[in-house]
C-alpha cells in the first residue's frame, strides 16, 4: 500500500505555485515552481533530479477528476506541502517492471509535486536537489483598458494567478502596474458585471480549454510588440427564434414567448478575415444584471480573403425565471470591443395579445 510522506518540509516555502517541466536529452530534468501574489512573484523553487527513469504530468483539473481514481490518488489539499515522497508507490512498481533487470536490487525513489496547474510524478535514482532560485529581475508593466460599455470597475485576470489584479480608474482608462519577469503570460479583463473580455488592443490571442486569452510576452527589453495581421468585417447580424445556418434576410420579431419559443438566437457573420478572432455575446436581464455570456472563436486558415464565417449564440428560454420576464439587452463583442447592442423581449403569453410588448 502506498505511503505518502511530506518531503522537504520547511525547505519549500508554503504558497500557491504554478509549475513547469524542463526536460530534454542530455540535460537533467528540472521542475520549476513559481508562487505569485497580487501580480508579484514571491518564490522560485527548482527541483533537479540526477537520473529520471520516468516522469508523468497531469493537468490539475484532470488529476482531480474521478475518472483517474484507479490510476492516481492525490491528497486533497496541496497547500499542506508541495512535494511528497511516495513509499511503495504503484507508479514506481510499474516503472521497475518496464525497465526490468537494470533496476534489479537498485533503490528507486518516487516523488509527487503538486501545483495549481500541473501535478508531476517522478521516478528517479536519487532524491531531488531543491534550490530556492534567486529572484529574477522583474519589470513593472502597465496594463491599460478603456471601457466602452459603462463598467463601474474593471480588473485584469492572469491565467497563472488565482485572484484578479485590481485596476484603478484614471479618466476613461483603467490601469494596473504588474511586476513580471521574462516569459509569456495570458490575461483578460473582468468587468464589474462579471463579463470577461480579451484585450481589444492586443491581436495576439491564445485559446485553450479554460477559454480565450490575450497574450503578453516579456523579454529583457520589456513588452514584446508583435506585428500580427488581423482583420474581420461584420457583414450580417440578426436575432432569430431558432438556430439557423445563415442570418435571415428578413428581420425577425425580437419578442419571445416562452410558451412557444425554445430559444433566442444571436447570429453574426464575418468576412475579410485574417488572423484569429474571438466573438463574445452577453445577455442581460431586465434588471441590467449579466445573465450569461459565451465565447466563440474563428480564424482564417487559408490565403483567400473572401472567407465567410457565421457564429451563433443562444439563450435557453425554458431556463428563464418568470421574475426575469421583460426587456433584455444583448451585447456582442469582437476581440473585446463592442460591435452590437440590441434589445429583446421575453414573456409568457397567457392572453394571446402581444401588441403592448412590441
Amino acid at each position: 500500500m502506498e505511503n505518502w510522506k511530506i518531503y522537504g518540509e520547511g525547505i519549500v516555502p508554503k504558497g500557491i505555485y504554478s509549475g513547469n517541466l524542463f526536460y530534454k536529452e542530455g540535460v537533467k530534468p528540472i521542475i520549476e515552481l513559481k508562487s505569485w501574489n497580487t501580480g508579484k512573484i514571491m518564490f522560485y523553487v527548482k527541483f533537479e533530479f540526477n537520473q529520471v527513469y520516468s516522469v508523468r504530468v497531469f493537468e490539475e483539473g484532470a488529476a482531480l477528476n474521478e475518472i483517474f481514481e484507479d490510476i492516481v490518488k492525490f491528497p486533497p489539499d496541496r497547500r499542506i506541502n508541495v512535494i511528497y515522497e511516495v513509499e511503495d508507490g504503484d507508479y514506481a512498481k510499474e516503472v521497475r517492471k518496464i525497465v526490468g533487470k537494470k533496476l534489479t536490487g537498485a533503490r528507486i525513489y518516487q516523488y509527487v509535486i503538486l501545483t495549481e496547474n500541473y501535478f508531476f510524478e517522478v521516478v528517479s535514482d536519487s532524491e531531488p536537489m531543491i534550490t530556492l532560485i534567486e529572484e529574477k529581475a522583474e519589470k513593472e508593466i502597465r496594463i491599460k483598458y478603456q471601457d466602452d460599455y459603462r463598467q463601474g470597475e474593471v480588473d485584469v485576470i492572469f491565467k497563472h494567478l488565482e485572484e484578479p489584479v485590481y485596476m484603478s480608474k484614471s479618466g476613461s482608462f483603467y490601469e494596473a502596474d504588474v511586476e513580471l519577469t521574462d516569459g509569456v503570460y495570458y490575461y483578460k479583463y473582468l468587468g464589474e458585471d462579471g463579463l470577461e473580455l480579451i484585450d481589444k488592443k492586443n491581436k495576439d490571442i491564445f485559446i485553450d480549454e479554460s477559454g480565450c486569452w490575450s497574450v503578453l510576452t516579456i523579454d529583457e527589453d520589456g513588452v514584446v510588440e508583435k506585428e500580427i495581421e488581423s482583420s474581420a468585417t461584420l457583414t450580417e447580424y440578426g436575432i432569430s427564434h431558432k438556430k439557423m445556418e445563415v442570418v435571415p434576410d428578413k428581420a425577425e420579431s425580437k419578442v419571445f414567448d416562452v410558451s412557444k419559443d425554445k430559444e433566442a438566437v444571436c447570429l453574426l457573420s464575418f468576412n475579410e478575415i485574417k488572423g484569429l478572432h474571438v466573438v463574445t455575446v452577453a445577455w442581460y436581464n431586465p434588471s441590467g444584471e449579466l445573465y450569461k455570456f459565451a465565447e466563440n472563436d474563428f480564424g482564417s486558415y487559408e490565403e483567400a480573403d473572401d472567407d465567410k464565417v457565421m457564429v451563433r449564440f443562444w439563450l435557453n428560454l425554458a431556463e428563464i425565471d418568470e421574475a426575469d420576464f421583460g426587456n433584455w439587452t444583448v451585447r456582442a463583442f469582437l476581440d473585446g470591443e463592442m460591435i452590437k447592442e440590441d434589445n429583446i423581449v421575453i414573456f409568457k403569453n397567457d392572453t394571446g395579445k402581444i401588441d403592448e410588448l412590441c
